[in-house]
């Protein structure tokens, strides 16, 4: 029989080892702590750790034999480097386990986890001690934080990655690593049985159990019965110490600020992701030990959150609201408030609180008025949810003209709607009732969805004031309508009706509006079988191609959103036949372009998924994988007829040709940015970095300068259309700075600032000659233009020079530092000029010092108020309407 001191036992995991050894009994056990506590059955000897042989003295009186030291330090381990020589000097103690608890750290850790320096230290100074015989105990991450306190444990509530109570998960990388998990009763178990064992390992390995954060989300989900909302931190934002906010951690800020919380908790992300807990031992003490079984995660969640442990936790609140209420005095007809019987009983209630809570007393026999009488409301009002009519159509014989013209300009309506199909929409429309919603929700959604978008492509930019809130009034009346087809819909002419709404959302700033609906699009096709290979057995040849083309426009849509907004990108693999290059009743070259689009978007979903998934694969394998992707753009790109290839001289006036330009061009960025990420620098410079690298497709420079050049063929666009593809000139824009920030010397330096320019001049132009409110775009591009101008001169000059002021020389400075990394120009740009949140947040980080002034309603103030669905009534309230 030993005798075993736990140094901290009487804290988290101490505790627990102290009480397995106990009920053990095989051994006797002390605790040592700075003050004498009370442990239940358990001596405690008070210890001073600044004084060596003190403690040796304590150690050797008490015929100490082990030391187990669970002591608390988050850096300062001189206590525990004490105790260690007090070990080595008391002659009765021959073992010693070390505070790890946790993973095998390396120096590799420590420039981002000092901890980790302290940790090789006591490793050092136990190596260093040769009379003693040591362990330290490898157990990954204490599962007791994800199940208190359901789950008996000393551990105090600490959220990480996963808040289960608020179900919400973070998670670290692409969440597909392993993670070793171990409650602390099962370490402890483990650690009664190792010291009893004759011989000891320098290295004790315990696996509770190991699984992946995405598994553990779903047990989490499983054992709750509901779903999480899953965010992904990148590796990026873990090494520059940022994490997602749980739900849960604010009320930790008081005593352990914001700042320091997400460095700490981003140092732990950043091992899950680079397998730090993913323990891969020879030998473990689940096998030296078979007897003791440790619990898996899974059993664990479902023990803390199952549903069993979730009805009693709501029958108990349900318990203490009754208790609550038979507590409550409860006015009556009977009795007054003001009676006599009354006020003793308030007079008097306050001394027997306590006993009356507890008192069973009647709950009253009927409801109060005010409860009564909103049950006959509901019972009255039991309908469904009222639709609104916004503005009523306009007179039959106005829309058919107007619609017809509206079509041959909006190309991407053209994918799905024919004039035919149209017409024959209006005359069904107003057969049944101009203002009847009711007879065909989905066909009344569609013909406002596009009579809306059809205003905003066909109304004279001088004219938006007065024509944008009647266009918004018909788009209203569409989207009243979309919960009942998004639930209710069974046929495509309901995925029909929401791919109108989306097209006519994607001609505001609103982004997050106009994924939502390609996600209820997308959502509706897959409900329907649209993405199978079923409707082929049709015999109907047209119904046949408008259901693909239905398919692969959303299809199209989405992966363009997936590359410019940074949503997950549908599968590329499908079993779906292509849309035919033409139908019968096709008059025009948009079928044409869907189909060029379509083979795009199966490459940009590779893309997509290669971008996001850089973190579990090899460097040579994504350089592989990337360069194939450019091989198969490049033969993408000369595949294409002649007249419609992208080439840095390519002449365009179609606006459908431009957009199949600007889609590759953005593909190609995409590219160049997944390599930028693997080589840690900017996009720019893989040319440079990377000379071996052997790619097909235009440098970044060489494509932002062609994307430019294609705006000389839109001299008068609808403002709505223009801000549909302004952010890939945006992108354009800043990808030129990069390289003009990084490469002031470089050969193609003037020529990337004169492109910058022309951007700026194309804007100013068009606001002059449309009279639309571009002047937050302007005064920020010019601004960029700037610091280009700036950068190209010589530093050494720049600085003397009175006509450059500070700001310009601290705007140059900031900019040259945040754009050095791999950033993705993209969605810098989208974050300048949609209200996508997280995307906002980084640009408004990196461009901190250029654009001015907090985001209005999700905004920057690039953006013109006529862009904002606010500005209209659209889920918020207007305060400056149709200024634009």
């Amino acid at each position: 029989m030993a005798i075993i001191a736990v140094a901290g036992g009487a804290g988290k995991v101490g505790r627990a080892i102290v009480e397995a050894i106990v009920e053990k009994g095989q051994h006797t056990v002390l605790v040592l702590a700075r003050e004498a506590k009370d442990v239940q059955g358990v001596q405690v000897i008070a210890v001073d750790y600044t004084d060596v042989d003190k403690l040796a003295a304590t150690l050797e009186t008490n015929s100490i034999d082990t030391v187990i030291s669970t002591i608390n330090a988050l850096g300062d381990v001189s206590a525990e480097l004490n105790l260690i020589k007090a070990a080595e000097k008391s002659a009765s103690t021959k073992r010693f386990i070390p505070s790890i608890w946790g993973v095998k750290y390396t120096q590799d850790m420590v420039p981002y986890f000092p901890i980790a320096q302290s940790k090789l230290n006591l490793i050092a100074a136990l190596e260093a001690a040769s009379s003693l015989e040591y362990t330290a105990v490898y157990n990954g991450y204490f599962a007791d934080y994800w199940v208190l306190p359901n789950v008996k444990s000393y551990q105090s509530p600490v959220v990480l990655v996963v808040d289960i109570a608020n179900n919400f998960a973070a998670i670290p990388g692409s969440g597909d690593e392993l993670v070793t998990f171990t409650h602390t009763s099962d370490i402890a178990a483990f650690i009664a049985a190792l010291v009893g064992a004759s011989k000891w390992d320098k290295e004790s390995y315990i696996i509770g159990d190991k699984v992946s954060w995405n598994q553990f989300v779903q047990y989490a989900e499983e054992a709750k019965g509901v779903k999480f909302t899953v965010k992904h931190d990148s590796i990026e934002d873990l090494k520059a110490g940022k994490i997602t906010e749980l739900p849960s951690h604010p009320h930790m800020y008081p005593f352990f600020p914001k700042p320091m919380l997400q460095g700490f908790f981003a140092a732990f992300g950043r091992m899950f992701v680079e397998g730090a807990f993913d323990l891969k031992p020879e030998r473990t003490l689940n096998d030296q030990f078979p007897e003791v079984k440790a619990r898996k995660i899974k059993d664990l969640l479902f023990e803390a959150w199952g549903h069993k442990q979730y009805i009693e936790t709501l029958e108990q609140r349900l318990k203490n609201v009754e208790v609550s209420l038979q507590a409550s005095p409860i006015a009556s007809e009977e009795s007054s408030p003001n009676s006599a019987e009354s006020r003793q009983s308030h007079d008097t209630s306050n001394s027997h609180s306590t006993s009356n809570a507890n008192r069973a007393q009647p709950l009253p026999s009927r409801w109060s008025e005010d409860i009564t009488r909103n049950i006959i409301h509901a019972q009255k009002n039991n309908s469904n949810i009222e639709r609104t009519v916004f503005a009523p159509l306009p007179p039959k014989e106005h829309i058919i003209h107007f619609i017809s013209s509206a079509l041959q300009d909006m190309y991407e309506a053209q994918w799905l709607f024919s004039t035919e199909h149209v017409l024959q929409l209006i005359n069904d429309q107003y057969s049944a009732g101009s203002s009847n919603s009711h007879d065909n929700p989905a066909r009344w959604a569609t013909l406002n969805a596009l009579i809306a978008t059809g205003v905003h492509w066909k109304a004279d930019n001088n004219a938006i004031q007065e024509l944008f809130p009647i266009s918004w009034a018909w788009f209203k009346n569409a989207f009243a309508i979309f919960p009942e087809i998004t639930i209710n819909g069974n046929g495509i002419d309901s995925c029909q009706a929401m791919i109108a709404m989306a097209l006519f959302m994607k001609g505001t700033a609103d982004a997050r509006a106009y994924t939502a609906l390609l996600s209820a699009s997308a959502h509706g096709i897959n409900c329907i079988g649209l993405h199978s290979e079923d409707l082929c057995e049709s015999s109907d040849l047209v119904d046949i191609e408008m259901r693909k083309r239905s398919f692969w426009t959303i299809y199209v849509l989405r992966c363009n959103a997936s590359l410019n907004v940074d949503i997950p990108a549908p599968s590329d693999q499908l079993r779906l036949e292509l849309p035919l290059l033409c139908l019968a009743s096709d008059t025009g070259s948009s079928t044409h372009l869907l189909r060029h689009m379509s083979t795009l978007a199966l490459i940009q979903s590779r893309i997509s998924r290669y971008s996001c998934s850089s973190l579990s694969k090899s460097s040579d394998k994504m350089m592989q994988a990337l360069a194939k992707l450019d091989n198969d753009l490049e033969s993408w790109r000369t595949g294409l007829p002649t007249e419609v290839q992208p080439t840095p001289s390519a002449q365009v006036d179609n606006l459908d040709i431009i957009q199949l330009h600007l889609s590759y061009y953005a593909s190609t960025w995409k590219i160049y940015t997944a390599l930028a990420k693997l080589c840690n620098v900017s996009l720019t410079s893989i040319e440079r970095e990377q000379p071996d690298l052997q790619l097909s497709t235009l440098v970044p420079t060489q494509s932002a300068r062609a994307t430019i050049s294609l705006l000389q063929g839109l001299s008068s666009q609808p403002f709505a259309s223009l801000w549909q593809i302004i952010c890939y000139p945006m992108c354009a824009v800043l990808i030129l700075l990069t390289a003009v920030l990084h490469g002031p010397r470089d050969s193609q330096t003037s020529l990337n600032v004169e492109w910058i320019e022309k951007f700026v001049v194309f804007l100013q132009s068009f606001q002059d000659r449309e009279g639309c409110d571009l002047n937050g775009l302007i005064e920020f591009c010019s601004n960029l233009y700037d610091v280009a101008s700036f950068a190209q001169s010589d530093p050494t000059d720049l600085v003397s020079e009175s006509e450059y002021g500070t700001d310009l020389w601290r705007e140059y400075t900031d900019l040259r530092i945040r754009l050095q990394g791999s950033q993705d120009p993209m969605l810098l740009a989208q974050g300048l000029l949609t209200n996508m949140p997280l995307l906002g947040a980084k640009s408004t980080e990196v461009f901190s010092g250029v654009v001015a002034g907090a985001r209005v309603d999700g905004f920057t103030q690039l953006v013109p108020n006529v862009l904002k669905p606010r500005s209209f009534n659209f889920f918020g309230y207007n305060e400056a309407t149709n200024r634009h």
